[in-house]
């Protein structure tokens, strides 16, 4: 049982982060009129060169384009 509800907790946070993600990425793309690959591109630059994990870059950028409110996924409830 114990392995299953850590596989479960594993799977819900790899969903989350990839939402977030997704949501930086569509920002991205948005103000930067450019493809998904190249909008992903800038995501994976900025995590390298400041040496911050990509979900939080994502995370950071979804919060500057919702002007500093909370932002919720369907997987936080």
């Amino acid at each position: 049982m114990a392995k299953l509800q850590e596989s479960r907790d594993g799977m819900s946070a790899a969903m989350q982060s990839r939402t977030v993600i997704d949501l930086a990425t569509g920002a991205i793309m948005a103000q930067n009129r450019c493809s998904q690959a190249a909008a992903f591109q800038v995501l994976r630059e900025a995590s390298n060169s400041r040496n911050v994990k990509l979900r939080d870059v994502a995370a950071t950028v979804v919060s500057s384009v919702a002007g500093g409110t909370d932002t919720f996924t369907y997987f936080d409830e």
